[in-house]
């Protein structure tokens, strides 16, 4: 587990780096402590929610960076990624259907596991089902 005790004994000017878990870092104690020392940075490629809540000040900290949980991605993949991205837009551009929406019955298949619990986050971001 990663507190602000450990993110605020950072040295000056360093940055912390998340691609594990989300959950294995305390967000608010994290976000406290870079609104505190903006000389350090954060580089979250996991959040726990995902993506964080509306609202959240990873939103908005200078000091904190959102990437799309892409990090394991190397190459092939990641070309794979963007192909499958620019096709959703076509898609979606053309008012067409989109081949990868995610609607309510696929966010439960899809569901978060947090601490051993089946988890569904509903932020309604769903095409209708």
């Amino acid at each position: 587990m990663i507190t602000g005790v450990h993110l605020a004994a950072m040295k000056p000017g360093a940055t912390f780096i998340s691609t594990a878990r989300g959950v294995v870092v305390r967000e608010a104690e994290m976000i406290a402590v870079l609104q505190q020392r903006p000389d350090l940075y954060a580089v979250l490629d996991v959040t726990s929610p995902e993506p964080p809540e509306p609202g959240s000040a990873l939103y908005t900290l200078p000091n904190a960076i959102l990437t799309p949980h892409i990090a394991g991605s190397l190459d092939a993949e990641c070309r794979r990624m963007g192909q499958y991205m620019v096709e959703e837009l076509r898609h979606y551009i053309a008012g067409e259907s989109l081949k990868w929406a995610i609607t309510r019955k696929r966010a439960k298949v899809m569901a978060q596991k947090t601490d051993g619990k089946r988890q569904v986050v509903d932020r309604g971001l769903y095409e209708k089902d």
